[in-house]
């Protein structure tokens, strides 16, 4: 509850100068009062009052919608108040917030506002949209309000109609307006709101209120048939004279609206009175009328008379607090509600309402200017945060109530004081949680130690326990008044007691305390970050539940067993309002742990991480892929374009250091800084791409402009832009190319293009080796009719299976011994030899001076001799060659022995016989030159013959039989032709 600034009347004039004039201490910029630099501490009783703890045996469960707060219009959202709000368990989101629900026009996101001494339009810090953007992000549900002050049911059902329809946002509940009797512009348009506002007391009576909201009821339901109302029946002021009391607004709203109300909602601020304010007093309104466990009580008393006065039968609607704090925020109990004592008064509040079992308690609130909220304008937290996100969000679901039993008078039961101040006590199980167990205890006493013996429901044995305790001290302010309520510590001790719960434990004064443990044991796990500034809040997600620590450990306990882990990130810059942060903190914890029996510490360091956002063009053109939204700084991320239906990838532009412009359907960014990537797409022309030639579901693929495409079937169409590209075709296996284009080109309309493809034979080496030609010689091979060369005396060649016909070409002066066959392949390598031998040429030889039938003999030398009789024929091959003649007996010859040369064509001889000289008679010659004649003759025919071997020439390697053969008929290879 928060009154405008823009509108006092004279009376709070009057209150608001008498509090001005108070000695108030300091105040931070933040909002929050600044303690005296040496804090005096309150003299504590060495001793200890023992009380007696008893735990109900019996539980009701609390709903979810328990856990709420107010998201004001008028402040603007934390960058990380989605997780902040997760480690309260807050559910329940109430907008526009406080009077800003009567000067907020939601049709035109505009707030009307004081500027010096006249009222102005303007943007709220936080609109409509934010605030559901902010509702889903933590699943809520939510309580709108509607302008009522301007009594204009038209505008509030135009608001529920954009809200629901065109916003596409239901709340579970719509208010109307804000605490009536503080109305000062009733039935005064905004328009007029400039005209100094109508003063005094409350203008609008508890009757006409409830006929406002009748009527409101009717339109707004034009609008949403099955919108659920609450009846705001009263404010946070909980006493006359100054105000109606609350029981007749609530009266009055129930007698006219009974059946169409879905609930009656009202605010508590326990210590929102005036007088006398001193901090026994502050947490002494905590135990009387004016608090929680009060006004319930008299508002379902008057709910309950009422129905069954005028709608006898009618279902009782449930009393919802929307709006709770220690205090108001501008009268004198606001530093103490703005402190240490203010959480306490909080903890108390909400251990009443649990003991109360209402539907919703919602504080006020998550940020503001007022003492209540649990952060201030600029991001300060208060106490009261700590005390819900350390304690209350620890609680569960089912409620046990406990009751503490002082040494005498009655059990406390949250109506009565005990022990100078207020004791509270509340256990809960949580059955979501692996049946976990929690004891609160919140001691108001300001001297007083509490012994007591814990206990906690659903446990027998004692298992290992989580202890949190945060304590304070007053410290002392002006007009002998305590002003101020100081935590000995920054932020609540964490310890475990591996004893499991003490037999007896000693509650301080002004102590929060807070026992957890598991029915089947579990263990202290200890998280360190490392990478945050110094005293930087930070979160961790344990078994699906927000933990919230502002030190560099966390502490919790853990059922035994595996434990599941997940980070929240924290927005950058520390301390920012910036709606969509650029930057974070991203911590990397390990993913699961695994609970024993023992402590465990894990690391949890952060790393800067950048957002990488992307956007596409036109509108509805494609998108990108993979999503990244958040990416760590220096790293490198690759984006591709997806087009939508008739587009094709344009490229990319971007914005930011790392980013990528250019062609390409795929941006590689090295992450430096925020990025915002626009993926380019371009309307595209159908290109149908046919091929042949592949067995029916082969799958074949081809890439045009570097994108690739792929199919089984026949064809495929891919859509491109208008442009030359090139074109490569994906061969499968199996086949070769036969036939495509290299480039394809597009120019505002379809393409086809046919593509060929042949089955791939598969084949074999098969090699022919030449023998017996010499070095250098070159011959070729056809097969079926194709040539191949020989290299270095050998044909290779990969062929099929089949059969083949296979020719031999001569090798200059050799020719092959076999020059056609067949080569037969079957399925392996073969490996075959290609004989080849010297040509030879016939030698021709004419006798002349014989007669018939003589025989004789021709010997060439290194070959043999030859028997001839008239004529002698035989093969020689091309040289030069010795012979010696043998003529037969009694014959001579012209030449006994000469030389033949032969060179590629026949050769011819003559020899010419002639019978021998009679010979001279012996008798007559001189006897000594007889003998000498015979001796000179032999010498020189060996000379011959030594003459005759010398000059035969060798021709080469010794000869086959085969070969000899040949020359032995005479036979020469000429050179062949081919076979055509």
């Amino acid at each position: 509850m928060l009154l405008s600034s823009g509108r006092p009347t004279p009376l709070l004039a009057w209150v608001t100068l008498f509090l001005l004039a108070l000695p108030w201490p300091a105040v931070s910029a933040s909002g929050q009062g600044s303690p005296p630099p040496l804090p005096p501490t309150l003299e504590v009783s060495s001793g200890a009052v023992p009380a007696t703890l008893a735990v109900s045996s019996s539980s009701y469960t609390l709903p979810p919608s328990f856990w709420g707060t107010t998201v004001s219009a008028e402040a603007r959202l934390l960058p990380d108040e989605a997780a902040m709000l997760n480690a309260t368990r807050s559910h329940v989101l109430v907008w526009t917030g406080a009077n800003a629900g009567d000067r907020v026009n939601m049709l035109n996101d505009t707030i009307i506002t004081q500027n010096g001494t006249s009222l102005i339009w303007k943007a709220p810090p936080t609109n409509e949209t934010q605030f559901i953007h902010l509702c889903r992000a933590i699943s809520c549900e939510a309580i709108l309000q509607v302008p009522g002050e301007i009594d204009d049911p038209s505008l509030a059902a135009a608001v529920v109609n954009y809200t629901e329809k065109t916003l596409g946002f239901t709340p579970a509940y719509w208010e109307i307006g804000n605490e009536p009797e503080l109305w000062r512009y009733w039935k005064v348009p905004w328009s007029s709101w400039n005209v100094p506002p109508q003063n005094g007391s409350a203008i609008i009576t508890p009757g006409e209120y409830a006929w406002m909201v009748h009527n409101y009821t009717a339109v707004l339901r034009t609008a949403d048939p099955n919108l659920r109302i609450l009846g705001i029946a009263g404010t946070g002021r909980p006493q006359p004279p100054v105000l109606t009391p609350l029981s007749a607004w609530i009266n009055a709203t129930v007698a006219v609206n009974g059946a169409n109300l879905s609930g009656i909602a009202f605010h508590v601020y326990t210590a929102g009175v005036y007088g006398a304010h001193t901090l026994g007093q502050f947490y002494a309104f905590d135990t009387g009328p004016y608090s929680v466990f009060g006004r319930v009580s008299d508002a379902r008393s008057s709910i309950s008379n009422e129905i069954n006065a005028t709608c006898p039968g009618c279902p009782t609607p449930p009393v919802f607090l929307t709006e709770l704090g220690s205090a108001l925020s501008h009268f004198f109990f606001a530093n103490l509600s703005r402190g240490f004592a203010g959480g306490l008064s909080m903890a108390a509040s909400e251990a009443e309402g649990m003991d109360l079992d209402l539907p919703t308690l919602d504080v006020f609130a998550s940020v503001f200017n007022t003492s209540n909220a649990w952060f201030a304008l600029n991001g300060t937290p208060r106490p009261d945060f700590a005390v819900y996100a350390q304690f209350l969000s620890g609680l569960g679901s089912d409620v046990f109530p406990a009751t503490l039993t002082p040494p005498s008078g009655p059990p406390y039961t949250g109506m009565n004081t005990s022990l100078g101040a207020n004791l509270y006590a509340v256990a809960t199980e949580d059955p979501s949680d692996h049946g976990r167990s929690d004891l609160l205890l919140v001691n108001q006493n300001t001297t007083t130690n509490v012994s007591l013996a814990p206990a906690l429901p659903g446990i027998s044995a004692t298992p290992r326990v989580l202890l949190r305790e945060w304590s304070a001290r007053a410290v002392y302010g002006p007009l002998n008044s305590t002003w101020w309520v100081a935590p000995l510590t920054a932020a609540p001790v964490v310890s475990v007691l591996p004893g499991g719960l003490p037999s007896s434990w000693t509650l301080p004064p002004q102590t929060i305390a807070e026992f957890e443990s598991y029915p089947s044991a579990g263990a202290g796990v200890s998280f360190n970050e490392t990478g945050l500034p110094s005293a930087e809040r930070w979160y961790l997600s344990l078994n699906g539940r927000t933990e919230e620590t502002p030190g560099t450990n966390l502490t919790v306990i853990l059922p035994t067993g595996t434990a599941s882990v997940a980070p929240i990130a924290l927005p950058l810059p520390f301390g920012s309002f910036r709606p969509n942060p650029l930057e974070r903190m991203e911590p990397f914890p390990p993913s699961s742990v695994t609970v024993g029996s023992t402590t465990q510490d894990f690391l949890v360091p952060f790393a800067t991480q950048w957002n990488i956002s992307t956007s596409v063009g036109p509108p509805g053109s494609g998108w990108t892929t993979p999503p990244v939204g958040w990416a760590n700084a220096s790293s490198v991320v690759t984006l591709d374009e997806v087009p939508a239906s008739g587009f094709v990838p344009g490229g990319w532009t971007g914005v930011g250091t790392g980013s990528y412009t250019g062609l390409s359907s795929q941006a590689t960014l090295v992450v430096k800084g925020a990025i915002q990537e626009t993926a380019l797409f371009l309307h595209g022309f159908p290109v149908t791409v046919s091929e042949t030639g592949l067995a029916t579901g082969t799958p074949w693929s081809l890439s045009i402009g570097g994108a690739t495409s792929s199919s089984t079937s026949s064809s495929l169409v891919v859509l491109e832009a208008n442009g030359t590209f090139a074109l490569q075709v994906g061969t499968p296996t199996g086949y070769t190319l036969s036939s495509a284009p290299s480039t394809l080109t597009v120019n505002g309309g379809p393409v086809s293009v046919s593509i060929v493809f042949a089955p791939v034979v598969a084949t074999y080496s098969v090699r022919w080796q030449s023998v017996g030609l010499p070095g250098g010689a070159t011959w070729f091979l056809l097969l079926n009719g194709a040539r191949w060369n020989a290299s270095v005396g050998t044909v290779v060649a990969a062929l099929a299976n089949g059969s083949y016909a296979a020719w031999v070409s001569n090798a200059g002066d050799f020719h092959p011994s076999n020059r056609s066959f067949t080569v037969e392949v079957l399925g392996g390598p073969l490996n075959l030899t290609v004989p080849f031998v010297e040509n030879t040429y016939p030698v021709l030889v004419g006798a002349s001076g014989l007669p018939t039938g003589a025989s004789w003999s021709l010997q060439v030398v290194g070959l043999g001799a030859f028997t001839c009789s008239a004529t002698c024929t035989f093969p020689l091959t091309n040289g030069t060659f010795d012979w010696l003649l043998t003529p037969p007996s009694g014959y001579a010859s012209d030449s006994d022995h000469g030389t033949l040369t032969v060179r590629g064509t026949p050769t011819y001889l003559n020899v010419t016989f002639r019978p021998p000289p009679a010979a001279p008679s012996f008798w007559g010659q001189p006897e000594g030159w007889t003998v000498m004649g015979l001796l000179g003759g032999g010498a020189a025919l060996g000379l011959a013959v030594l003459l005759i071997r010398w000059r035969r020439r060798p021709k080469g390697p010794e000869r086959l039989p085969w070969e000899e053969r040949d020359r032995a008929s005479g036979i020469v290879a000429p050179e062949p032709r081919p076979p055509s």
